[in-house]
């Protein structure tokens, strides 16, 4: 029943509203579907709320599904809005973690919401076990809650919850996890993470925002660089071709190129068995 106040008095009217529970979805993601109130409590709808993680090389897992892997120690954008609502982008900046078997890992999550930057990352590149977190640019201690952040620690995980939109995000130096809920973020997301939509078949796009095979999410990935002029093999993104192909030829850039060949050849022509992640509680 629908209770609605009418006139000046105390008048309540009172309305039969009948809901057809539908069944529960099956997430792209592998996740079970969360129930989502409709805003006056009276019907429920269900929603696949959306899981982004990195572990490893990174061994990248998107909203819905999607793997792929990215060997390269650059910065990238991780997720971002196509239609700026909550303000809310996070990228992961990349180190060469183990140079033997050419693995890079996370160093770095910088989350910005509302004009402010969260930065939680490494303290060292030798001991993951040491961490710094900055606030725009001030160093801070958790716990604390803070221009809509709070943030915990707990051993060699830190936690950033972002209450206001629902976001949950958890950074160990090995790997992350994005959590954002498909009511706030549905079809609203691009960037490595793809987009948060309950379709698979989409999270492989790069800037342009085109959809790309499973084949091509590499590639895609590599269009959502954050170019650093002082490393030649994060100066640029090489450009995607239009449409929905993704093989291009290499385009050298000047000076480093002895280096930036070696990347280009782990990135395309890797062979063996690949490297296994070390534990996150190892």
């Amino acid at each position: 029943m629908l209770a609605t106040c009418v006139g000046p008095g105390p008048q309540v009217t009172m309305a039969k509203r009948s809901c057809s529970p539908p069944p529960a979805p099956a997430c792209d993601s592998g996740r079970k579907a969360v129930r989502v109130d409709d805003a006056d409590g009276c019907c429920y709808r269900w929603e696949c709320d959306c899981l982004c993680t990195g572990f490893g090389d990174p061994h990248m897992r998107t909203f819905d599904g999607a793997t792929y892997t990215l060997l390269d120690p650059c910065s990238y954008v991780l997720l971002q809005e196509k239609r700026k609502t909550y303000d809310l982008s996070v990228s992961a900046d990349y180190f060469d973690c183990d140079a033997r078997h050419h693995v890079s890992c996370p160093r770095t999550l910088v989350i910005a919401y509302k004009g402010n930057e969260l930065r939680v990352g490494l303290a060292s590149e030798v001991d993951f076990a040491l961490r710094k977190i900055q606030l725009n640019g001030q160093t801070k201690k958790a716990p604390f809650t803070d221009k809509g952040f709070q943030v915990t620690s707990v051993k060699t995980d830190d936690f950033v919850v972002i209450a206001d939109v629902r976001v949950k995000i958890q950074f160990n130096g090995l790997g992350f996890l994005i959590d954002v809920p498909r009511e706030l973020f549905g079809d609203n997301t691009e960037g490595q993470c793809g987009t948060c939509n309950n379709r698979r078949g989409d999270d492989c796009a790069g800037r342009d925002g085109a959809s790309r095979s499973a084949d091509c999410c590499t590639r895609a990935a590599q269009d959502w660089l954050v170019a650093d002029a002082s490393t030649p093999l994060c100066a640029r993104a090489v450009p995607l071709p239009p449409g929905a192909g993704c093989e291009v030829p290499p385009v050298v850039p000047a000076g480093g190129a002895g280096r930036w060949c070696r990347r280009w050849c782990r990135r395309w022509c890797r062979t063996g068995p690949a490297p296994t992640p070390r534990s996150a509680t190892g």
